[in-house]
């Protein structure tokens, strides 16, 4: 026996429950030019340029060449500065940090400086109140040093003076010309005769002579090396004891006994050091004057004096 099924059967359906039917597919749209709707003007974008364009580009002037030397540049154009703010110079030299104010005495002691060696205040001004600045304030501890270097040098170039005057001394310059010169004088009786044989030859004379020059010529040459540092020093010293003097002036008398018999003594020592500084160049200038003159003489006596004598004697029987 067999079965067969029988279709569903659910009655009549309401028309909202049927469902609609499906329309036809439609055609694909295909997208187009957008069209937009005109509002105020129309921006229009400036064309690409072609690489024909592109290579036509015009570019700014090239600068001018580099003017060569011995060619003259073209002037330039004039340019009105007027209104361009100067410019202030630059220092060069370097400026202290710190400037100190001079000291209350320092007027009062230029002034006695100026009053007490005016000569050598006007020859030597700068170094003069360079010293007095040195010497404010007015203290103990720089009156006990005051112008020990220059006392040092000092006292050396007394030595070198003394020592050549001695060597100068030494060579007793002027015996050995008076030898010389009386061994060639005429002579007139027979006792003269018989010394000038005894004297010295023409031969042992010229030697004599040409040691005696070459010994002045280095004497002279020490001296004029030492007068130049002498007179300098005395300079110096000179100063010094000035600069002493007039800030002991303007400071009055020191506050104690002590420091007013330092004071004393400093004073006398540097003020006879100073004296005894002005001899040396008066020494130093007589040997410079004996030694040439003597210089002069062994030159006259060597080139004219032996020459004619030898002359005489050559032309005599």
């Amino acid at each position: 026996m067999s079965y067969e099924p029988k279709p569903l059967s659910f009655g009549d359906l309401p028309a909202s429950a049927v469902p609609p039917a499906r329309k036809a597919p439609e055609a694909v749209r295909v997208p187009g030019a957008l069209v937009f709707p005109e509002s105020g003007p129309t921006c229009v974008s400036p064309a690409a340029p072609s690489r024909a364009e592109v290579r036509q580009l015009a570019f700014p002037p090239a600068p001018p060449a580099p003017v060569k030397s011995g060619t003259p540049a073209a002037a330039p154009s004039a340019v009105d500065f007027t209104h361009v703010r100067p410019v202030k110079p630059v220092a060069t030299g370097p400026k202290p940090a710190f400037s100190e104010p001079d000291h209350p005495l320092l007027a009062t002691a230029r002034a006695a400086a100026e009053r007490i060696a005016p000569q050598l205040f006007v020859q030597e001004e700068e170094r003069t109140l360079r010293h007095l600045r040195r010497l404010l304030p007015f203290t103990r501890e720089t009156v006990e040093t005051w112008g020990s270097y220059v006392l040092d040098d000092c006292r050396a170039l007394s030595q070198s003076c003394a020592g050549l005057t001695a060597e100068f001394n030494a060579l007793r310059s002027a015996e050995r010309l008076e030898r010389v010169l009386h061994a060639n004088e005429p002579a007139s009786g027979i006792l003269a005769k018989v010394r000038r044989r005894l004297a010295m030859s023409t031969s042992e004379q010229e030697v004599e002579l040409r040691r005696l020059r070459t010994e002045l010529e280095g004497m002279l040459a020490r001296v004029r090396t030492l007068m130049p540092q002498v007179r300098a020093d005395g300079v110096r010293l000179a100063t010094q004891t000035l600069a002493l003097s007039a800030v002991a002036q303007a400071a009055g008398r020191p506050p104690d006994s002590t420091f007013e018999l330092l004071l004393e003594q400093r004073q006398g020592l540097l003020r006879a050091a100073s004296t005894q500084m002005q001899h040396v160049p008066a020494q130093l200038k007589l040997i410079e004057d004996t030694a040439a003159l003597q210089h002069a003489q062994c030159e006259r006596v060597l080139n004219v004096t032996l020459s004619a004598v030898s002359l005489v004697r050559a032309n005599r029987p």
